[in-house]
């Protein structure tokens, strides 16, 4: 609705002044103007329509941004980065959330699936017809088949055909004040059928939560408990994202933290603790990856930038190709020197202190962040594994040199790889139980 000032050149007349008469007697050809308190309450009363408008664009394009049934654009800063992999279309994460689903998610390559083709096939043999002729129906049919769907659920023996049962219940009722307890039952039940560690399963649970908490329609306190949820559902899927590679969808995701960001949310400080770190890691993948970029450029000819490379594929995340080309290239340099002394550390264990030697030696140039904590960590790991032998525990030289140097590296801020799982112990909406840390040794990708 767009407002136009002249408007309240037109309001009644009583609350005008009388046209002033010409010379001939009859009414002026000068246009009726309103007296200055009529002027200052119509400027007042544009002022609240205008404020009222902007209030409302500004709702509808916040709704717009924080739903996470947008589009992506592929073609970005990551495709021209070669170190990291292909970038996934986010749209093929979010569940499809309307009344009738027509065809399956197709989820990025290589995920496993929310649910397969043959729980599709279930589903749609089972409730195809009644969700197609929804629509036209009453709000109560809708709330009867989403009944019927989560009873159905709770006797399937195929976790894919309950989380399909789950969303398709959800998407149903979570529209409505009347539907909202059995949205939340739905997420329950979706929530104890994920693998935590599968960005594709985590990815609907942060829509289902993001939905749950913007509406209305959901009762306060359940507002608030599926705050806390959708918060730690960005937050696992930021971190799955930046473990697959996809920093710039994680930078995409992390920006949406600041939606439910609640007094309840703020009160719960091991999930601000997790927010706040993946926020920073974030940031510092991207100023890695920055900086790496032009160190692929030169990496064929000069030693150092062949360097950082070769440990950014060794320690952060492994690309096969690029790091047998170094090996190879780089053999008879500290490339060369380094690789055979991680290949001999399996059967020496003298092995051990000559890597971690080479590993601290190498991240003492790398500029601060998360790849010289990660190569100083590797070194901490050596050391500590040669300390740890019985076979040198009469070398002393040795073991004061990795003592000293086990010191230095835990100044220079030598820590692993954080790996944050807030959803991991959250069962249900209403759960506000965290882990008390969130910080572990990284799990192996389910893919």
């Amino acid at each position: 609705m767009t407002i136009n000032p002249l408007w309240f050149h037109y309001l009644p007349v009583a609350t005008q002044k009388p046209a002033r008469a010409g010379r001939s007697g009859g009414v002026g050809r000068g246009v009726a103007r309103l007296t200055g308190g009529a002027r200052r309450a119509g400027f007042a009363a544009f002022m609240v329509a205008a404020a009222v408008c902007g209030l409302t664009h500004w709702s509808a394009l916040n709704a717009r941004v924080i739903s996470i049934h947008h589009r992506v654009n592929d073609a970005g800063w990551q495709s021209r980065n070669s170190l990291l992999p292909k970038r996934i279309r986010l749209s093929q994460l979010w569940p499809d959330m309307s009344l009738t689903q027509q065809s399956p998610i197709q989820s990025p390559r290589g995920w496993r699936p929310v649910y397969s083709a043959d729980d599709w096939r279930a589903f749609r043999r089972r409730f195809g017809a009644r969700q197609d002729n929804i629509i036209r129906q009453r709000l109560s049919a809708r709330i009867q088949l989403a009944a019927d769907m989560l009873a159905a659920a709770h006797q399937a023996k195929r976790p894919g055909y309950e989380r399909l049962l789950a969303l398709r219940a959800f998407a149903l009722t979570f529209r409505y004040h009347v539907g909202s307890p059995l949205a939340q039952r739905a997420l329950s039940l979706y929530l104890r059928h994920i693998h935590s560690g599968n960005l594709v399963q985590v990815a609907p649970v942060w829509t289902m939560a993001n939905d749950l908490a913007f509406l209305r329609a959901t009762p306060l306190a359940s507002r608030r408990a599926s705050a806390l949820t959708a918060e730690a559902a960005n937050v696992q899927l930021t971190m799955l994202l930046l473990n697959a590679g996809q920093v710039e969808d994680a930078a995409r995701v992390v920006r949406h933290l600041v939606i439910h960001e609640t007094r309840a949310v703020r009160a719960d400080h091991p999930l601000i603790s997790a927010m706040g770190t993946a926020r920073v890691l974030v940031s510092q993948t991207r100023a890695m990856m920055n900086f790496l970029a032009g160190e692929y450029k030169n990496m064929g000819s000069d030693p150092q930038s062949a360097m950082n490379v070769y440990l950014y594929t060794r320690f952060i995340r492994p690309v096969p190709d690029v790091r047998a080309w170094l090996e190879n290239r780089w053999r008879n340099n500290k490339i060369g020197r380094l690789s055979r002394a991680l290949l001999n550390c399996k059967n020496n264990i003298h092995a051990q202190f000559v890597a971690g030697r080479y590993l601290a030696a190498a991240a003492d140039p790398l500029p601060p962040g998360i790849l010289r904590d990660r190569v100083f960590f590797a070194a901490l790991v050596h050391y500590r594994a040669f300390m740890n032998s019985t076979e040198t525990r009469w070398d002393r030289i040795d073991r004061t040199l990795a003592k000293i140097a086990i010191q230095h590296l835990i100044e220079q801020g030598a820590r692993p790889n954080p790996v944050i799982m807030p959803l991991k112990n959250i069962n249900a909406p209403g759960s506000t139980h965290l882990p008390e840390s969130h910080v572990g040794i990284l799990p192996s990708k389910q893919k």
